[in-house]
């Protein structure tokens, strides 16, 4: 005589669900190379070449 089906399911599922349902590695994140800025990089990044505005004679006006 058969067990019953939902004993047959359990029985049934032990086996098959761990390779149905393989548990994912987290991916490490790579690792960043540092990066090596130049001077005038370095200058950009902290707004040194940005055009700034005078007021001349009540206009204002570009300049450096």
């Amino acid at each position: 005589m058969n067990p019953p089906f939902k004993e047959q399911l359990k029985d049934w599922k032990q086996p098959h669900q761990e390779s149905t349902l393989k548990k994912k590695k987290k991916q490490e994140p790579q690792k960043r190379k540092s990066e090596q800025l130049s001077d005038w990089e370095w200058k950009e990044l902290m707004g040194q070449f940005d055009q700034r505005l005078n007021r001349r004679n009540g206009a204002l006006r570009r300049g450096r």
